[in-house]
C-alpha cells in the first residue's frame, strides 16, 4: 500500500454481489479503495466493526461511478 487508509474498518462482515464475507476495509479520499484482510495496514483511524455487517451497493448501474457511493459507520 502506497500510503495510509484514512479510515479501516476491521472485522466485520462484508456483504456484496459475491454474498457474505469477513474482510476489512480500507477506506481512501471517501472511496472504498480496498477489501480484504488489511488488520496490518496504516489508517489515520480505525473501526472495530466485529458483530457488524458492512453492506457495499454497486451504483454504477444506476448512474453512479463508484462501488459505493456513501457510508454509514
Amino acid at each position: 500500500m502506497d500510503q495510509p487508509f484514512d479510515l479501516l474498518l476491521t472485522g466485520g462482515t462484508v456483504v456484496n454481489q459475491d454474498g457474505a464475507h469477513r474482510a476489512d476495509l480500507g477506506i481512501r479520499a471517501g472511496r472504498i479503495a480496498a477489501i480484504g484482510d488489511l488488520a496490518a495496514a496504516p489508517a489515520a483511524e480505525r473501526r472495530d466493526c466485529t458483530g457488524l455487517h458492512l453492506l457495499l451497493i454497486c451504483t454504477s448501474r444506476a448512474g453512479g461511478r463508484g462501488l459505493a457511493r456513501g457510508l454509514w459507520v
